[in-house]
């Protein structure tokens, strides 16, 4: 089984689909807080890599540096108010940097390609690439669009981030058909899916700038285009 597969599942199960907003402010307000976030990422994680021959040892590095990580957020960068797009970018970035570290002690690949560290050996490696796909879709990309909000409209309240409900049915709804018709054997037609989304956002009245309405959609295109792109390259659907 692939061990990578296992450690970015468990993190996206604990840091983003079990993550509700409650939680996501305590933990940058309150060490009480970031350590009940490490709780639920650590059972997230534990419980999806146990049963590898190294996965409890994966997931306890994996935890720890999460723990080291998060609490920048919590203890010194706690008022930074600039930049956050690109402080999510950097923070998810070294979480994964984390996963790599994992598997080169625990697991190491043949060679380091993307294609092989993503690349399942069975098929449960299969079901968790296909769930942190979904997971990335209806989860992380409505962050991101928060984030990029705050970006690009000037938002006067930067912690004020919210993810509302429709903003996620919405989006999932828009990326998952999306993707679906990415994997058919139409995916040429997969564009059309987001046309809605860029009518909607220019024919709705308001002060949203220009780039955030055309940013806005074409973020959810590319994100649901990338994945496809990649379920496509490394699951053998042959």
């Amino acid at each position: 089984m692939n061990l990578f597969i296992h450690l970015l599942t468990g993190h996206l199960i604990g840091d983003f689909a079990l993550q509700t907003g409650t939680i996501a402010r305590q933990k940058r307000y309150s060490y009480r807080g970031l350590l009940v976030h490490l709780a639920i990422v650590t059972a997230a994680t534990l419980g999806v890599t146990f049963r590898l021959p190294a996965g409890i040892k994966a997931a306890l590095l994996v935890s720890f540096g999460h723990l080291l990580i998060d609490a920048l957020r919590t203890g010194p960068l706690r008022d930074l108010r600039r930049f956050a797009l690109a402080y999510f970018v950097g923070d998810q970035g070294l979480h994964v940097a984390v996963m790599l570290l994992a598997v080169k002690l625990f697991q190491p690949p043949s060679t380091w390609s993307w294609r092989i560290l993503l690349k399942p050996y069975t098929m449960e490696d299969v079901y968790l690439l296909l769930l942190s796909a979904f997971i990335f879709l209806v989860f992380v990309v409505p962050v991101i669009e928060a984030l990029l909000h705050l970006e690009l409209v000037h938002d006067t309240d930067p912690f004020h981030l919210r993810v509302t409900n429709r903003m996620r049915l919405l989006g999932a709804a828009e990326r998952v058909v999306g993707l679906l018709v990415c994997l058919s054997p139409w995916p040429y037609l997969a564009p059309l899916v987001f046309v809605p989304h860029f009518i909607y956002r220019f024919a709705k009245k308001g002060t949203e700038p220009f780039i955030y309405r055309l940013a806005r959609p074409t973020l959810s295109m590319v994100c649901t285009f990338c994945t496809g792109w990649v379920l496509l390259t490394v699951i053998p659907w042959s």
